[in-house]
């Protein structure tokens, strides 16, 4: 024992050495140290007179842990021993003399941990000792012993909390007594004592920590205070004055206001239930708001001033959620009190918009006629006053790189999370005067920052003002619309034409040529730009639906805003939104085409280094090219320009359509085929190269003699360069874009292609006609490994080939002799999902054609099939999200063309494969696995809508299900068990259950059960949380008969559960009644 503390001490030490290797080997050893029972007695014997402080705090804390880690294992009588221990030990160690409090903290903590795990034994006896110190010079010690009992609840489970919570609660109006006479004494210290670390503070903020503690003894953790306010103010008068004299009273240190700050809001918080003594609780409610309005003279500059404001705002936040209408006018204080929260909103500090804006929103729970006249619009047209300076960027704003005064993060929250309800709340109190207020605030900025939180307060309310707006008129203008009420106010209507009269203005100044140029100057803050940008996109639905707007002027201000980095993101969202909004006003082809136009320059693909440059100047270079760009205008941003321009396109008239669609994808296709040919062109050149020449180009990246690097070609594996490849994807996914969003073309010029099959590009669609110009580039990418190895160029292309299906929809059967076998043979290559996905939606969209396209389909599952498996069978985990697209398509076959897969080989294999997904932890692949399993399961019950089932397609699944069911149950119940997610418990739990009651399979999936629970191999056995008795009860009820569907699914679930640790032994026996 002797050599065991002398190892521990020398741990202890070596913790606090300076040396890094010597703290982490000492800190692993006590680590270890704690697990073993020598730590008990260790711990005790270190706790004595003369050991450092060190050693002394590490003993008690190390005797904290062990009760809260092994007291349940210890037996009884050793249990009573080390409490009575423990106690002794706390009694000796007040006898010494110069006891660091932070030693004396951590028994007062060990002996209520102890308490605690001991199910409240000894309680009495340690509150006693705690009156006792109360009494002493110790009074300090004292709190810090009952404040650590109370707490301590808060740490325990659900049964040795109620336990201990039966045993406090019984003392605790005793326990507020003494806390309010300890109170009233540290108060009653002269002002001087106050300042400076002195005794009475510490006192005070001691005694209010112990209040807030015990009352928060509820049976349940976070149920709230277990005294309402006026109960408080009734049973424990000097205790509730005590605290509201210690948040208002002369010179009171923060920590005291802190303190009361937090016991008030736990008693007035809304987990605290409402009192039956109605004017009890109002005469706590109005004593609190006397203290809170006498806290007035507190506010102003200053760290001291913002604590004060903190506090009043968070508390009249919760006494407005507690009891809005007495703050509406009910209680004399109500006026007083918005005049103060209006005090508190308008400081400075950057907190004060989140303490107090849930006091506005609660008062506006309260109707206008049950409110005091001043707390009405005019309070909220306050608010919005008081608001501005919170919602503007600081006065020397630059960047937020560069800003150190505010928070990013905390701005943000503010515009986007905090201030958007309370906003609306203005709005609909305030209607046209709220406008006003936004407009006159834009108009009279003296600053930039002041104007753009103008744009922000606009954008704001833009749901409302929209719905306003909009429903005053039809989309063509002067009539009701189908969504306005009939009997609308006169009121309402002229708020409504207020309001358009407001916005037409706002944005005929915003988008006219001396606004944009405003905007768009090289001196203007771009978040300036980025805000207006942002008015647009939240107001396109009324671009589209108003008269008169400006909306080519609009489209204009997003092109131009697009060239900062800063509003590019946001400019090329609004420029999609009005696209897609207002798409049935721009059907003049002469204007889309100028938008192309406009729109070219910012789509220019990325260029390769045309010179050679020294290794660190060529990286350096490339790294700030790409930088450039993507800041600038990234790919997001291009893809947004580019699906609004190609919504455009395809509202155009069948005549414009075609033209208007390759003139948008021509300049990607053209670059992505000129990539694609200079590499077939150099690759040529390399292999007519011979001998050291062609051996030292290669090696060197060049494509002839001269020095200069290839823009295509990569330096060292002979293939594109990574540049090359980015370049490429980037020109196919804007491809893929424009074919999704080119789809409302598709259906609009549905009779302007011919149906004989002419292979005119003409009379095609244009998204036919698209991937006509596309598909020998990317035949050539399928071809060449450089390529489709690349995992963007290959996702990309399949997107391409993926969106045209998409969106030709019938029309694209054309299509599906050419790109069918284009996805296979990209899947078989690159085993890529999206190749799978791609399948699935042409079996979706093209089950119903003849058979040649049914041939082909099946060709391409087996041709996929005979790809992927040997893979899978490798490494399923690392490969399984072609699992799961493997999956989803057998299962579109299932759906669309189940004679197909079910007479077919691979049904086996595919089933096989569901067995090994369904025990992943992935969502997807188990998704899909339970989706395909439950088709098959359902077989029987399918209808023959087309005349293709025959018998022997039910047969053969049948067959399949015999091969494969043992080993679908065996890992069915192993997910529920263990890896199956949550959400899809009950999924898994249906197909066990098909299993059991189906018609052919049933019989022997019973004895398959039975099998797989007598096995002692499911997931929880091992670990004891599983027992042989619980799967022999789970295996009685599962064959009885007597659970079926739904409540089969809970059991299977329950059980899951139990097996995994969730539930007890006891959840089986509500399913044997």
């Amino acid at each position: 024992m002797a050599e065991a503390e002398q190892t521990v001490k020398q741990a202890v030490y070596a913790l606090y050495s300076a040396d890094a290797v010597q703290q982490a080997q000492a800190n692993q050893w006590l680590t270890a140290f704690q697990q073993s029972n020598e730590a008990w007695q260790v711990s005790f014997r270190l706790i004595s007179r003369d050991q450092p402080q060190e050693l002394l705090f590490f003993a008690a804390t190390l005797l904290v842990r062990k009760v809260k880690a092994d007291w349940g294992r210890l037996e009884p009588p050793l249990r009573q021993e080390l409490g009575q221990a423990t106690r002794a030990k706390f009694q000796e160690v007040l006898s010494w003399p110069a006891v660091p409090p932070l030693v004396l903290r951590q028994l007062c903590l060990l002996l209520a941990t102890v308490v605690g795990s001991s199910g409240g034994e000894g309680t009495d006896d340690i509150i006693s000792q705690a009156k006792a110190l109360l009494g002493s010079p110790s009074t300090q010690l004292g709190l810090e012993l009952l404040t650590a009992l109370g707490e301590e609840c808060e740490d325990l489970d659900r049964v040795r909390r109620q336990a201990l919570v039966g045993v406090l609660l019984p003392r605790a109006r005793e326990v507020f007594g003494w806390l309010g006479q300890l109170l009233a004494t540290a108060l009653e210290q002269v002002p001087g004592e106050w300042l400076g670390d002195s005794g009475a503070a510490h006192l005070a903020a001691a005694s209010l920590r112990c209040t807030e503690a015990w009352l928060k003894l509820n049976q349940v953790a976070g149920g709230g205070s277990i005294l309402t306010p006026g109960e408080i103010h009734a049973q424990q008068p000097q205790l509730f004055s005590g605290i509201l004299s210690a948040l208002v009273g002369r010179q009171r240190p923060p920590q005291v206001i802190d303190a009361a700050v937090e016991v008030l809001l736990l008693v007035f918080g809304a987990d605290t239930f409402t009192g039956n003594n109605e004017d009890a609780e109002r005469a706590a409610t109005a004593a609190t708001l006397d203290a809170l309005l006498a806290l007035r003279h507190r506010l102003g500059p200053g760290a001291e001033a913002e604590g004060a404001a903190a506090g009043v705002a968070q508390l009249g936040s919760a006494l407005a959620e507690r009891a809005p209408e007495w703050l509406c006018g009910q209680l004399p204080q109500a006026v007083p009190f918005s005049e103060l929260m209006l005090e508190c909103l308008s400081l400075p500090n950057p907190a004060a918009p989140e303490n107090s804006l849930e006091y506005f929103l609660m008062i506006n729970t309260v109707p206008l006629a049950e409110r005091a006249p001043p707390l009405g619009g005019v309070l909220y047209e306050a608010m919005l006053r008081a608001l501005v300076p919170h919602v503007s960027l600081p006065q020397h704003f630059t960047s937020w790189e560069e800003e150190g005064e505010v928070d990013q993060d905390a701005f943000d929250r503010l515009r986007d999370q905090m201030l958007p309800e309370s906003l609306e709340t203005a709005y609909g109190l305030l209607r046209a005067r709220y406008l006003g207020f936004a407009w006159h605030l834009l108009q009279t900025a003296p600053s930039w920052q002041q104007a753009e939180a103008a744009m922000y307060l606009f954008n704001a309310v833009s749901i409302s003002v929209k719905a306003s707006v909009l429903s005053a008129g039809s989309p063509a203008g002067g009539g009701a619309d189908e969504n306005s009420p009939a009997g609308a106010s006169a009121a309402a209507q002229q708020d409504a034409q207020q309001a358009k009269q407001l916005l037409a203005s706002l944005f005929a100044q915003l988008c006219s040529p001396e606004g944009i140029a405003r905007l768009a100057a090289p001196g203007a803050h771009p978040l300036l730009a980025r805000g207006a940008c942002s008015l647009v996109e939240g107001y396109a639905a009324w671009f589209a639906r108003a008269q008169e707007v400006p909306l080519q002027e609009a489209l204009r201000l997003c092109l131009a805003c697009m060239h900062s980095p800063v509003s590019s993101g946001v400019a090329s969202k609004a420029f999609q939104a009005l696209c897609v909004r207002c798409a049935w006003r721009l059907r003049d082809p002469h204007l889309v085409a100028s938008l192309i136009d406009a729109a070219s320059p910012l789509l220019q693909p990325q260029q390769a280094p045309a010179h050679q440059h020294p290794p660190g100047a060529l990286q350096l270079q490339q790294a700030q090219q790409q930088q450039q760009q993507h800041t600038v205008f990234s790919m997001a941003d291009k893809q947004a320009l580019v699906e609004g321009l190609a919504r455009l396109v395809a509202g155009l008239p069948p005549p414009n359509l075609q033209e208007a669609a390759a003139r948008l994808t021509r300049p990607f296709t053209a670059h992505a085929t000129s990539l694609v040919q200079a590499f077939h062109q150099q690759q040529q050149q390399q292999q007519s190269s011979s001998g050291h020449h062609q051996g030292h180009a290669l090696a060197n990246g060049h494509v002839n003699g001269s020095g200069s690097p290839s823009p295509v070609v990569g330096t060292a594996a002979g293939g594109p360069s990574t540049q090359a490849c980015q370049a490429l994807a980037e020109d196919l996914q804007l491809v893929a874009g424009a074919l999704r969003f080119l789809a409302f073309g598709s259906a609009l010029g549905q009779g302007s292609g011919g149906g004989s099959g002419d292979s005119d590009a003409g009379s095609l669609q244009p998204v036919v006609r698209v991937l006509q110009e596309v598909g020998p580039m990317l035949q050539a990418v399928v071809d060449t490994p450089g390529w489709y190895c690349h995992e963007g160029v290959a996702t990309a292309a399949a997107e391409v080939y993926r969106r045209a299906i998409c969106s030709a929809r019938k029309q694209g059967a054309e299509l599906l002799p050419a790109v069918v076998p284009m996805l296979v043979l990209l899947f078989e290559r690159a085993l890529l999902p999206a190749c799978l996905d791609a399948l699935g939606d042409v079996v979706e969209i093209h089950f119903q054609e003849g058979p040649d396209t049914r041939d082909a389909l099946e060709r391409a599952l087996a041709a996929a099939c005979v790809a992927a498996f040997p893979r899978l069978q490798a490494d399923l985990r690392e490969q399984q999200y072609v699992a799961s697209s493997l999956l989803s398509l057998a299962d579109q076959f299932c759906v669309y063309l189940p004679a197909l897969l079910w007479a077919s080989p691979l049904l086996g294999p595919l089933l096989q494969l569901s067995a090994a997904c369904v025990s992943l932890r992935e969502a997807d692949p188990v998704s899909h696995a339970l989706a395909l399993l439950g088709r098959c399961l359902g077989a029987h019950e399918r209808e023959d809508e087309d005349g293709t089932l025959l018998q022997a397609h039910v047969d053969a699944v049948d067959a399949a299900l015999l091969g494969h069911g043992e080993e679908l149950l065996r890992s069915l119940l192993a997910a529920e068990c263990d890896t199956c997610p949550r959400h899809l418990m009950r999924s898994a739990a249906d197909c066990i259950y098909r299993l059991l009651t189906h018609t052919t399979v049933g019989e022997r999936a019973q004895g398959w059960l039975s099998a797989v629970l007598a096995s002692g191999q499911l997931p929880g056995v091992a670990s004891g949380q599983l027992t042989g008795e619980d799967c022999s009860v789970f295996a009685g009820i599962a064959l009885g008969g007597a659970v079926r569907g739904a409540r089969f699914a809970a059991l299977c679930m329950d059980f899951g559960l139990l097996a995994r640790g969730q539930n007890t032994s006891d959840v089986l026996l509500a399913y044997q009644m």
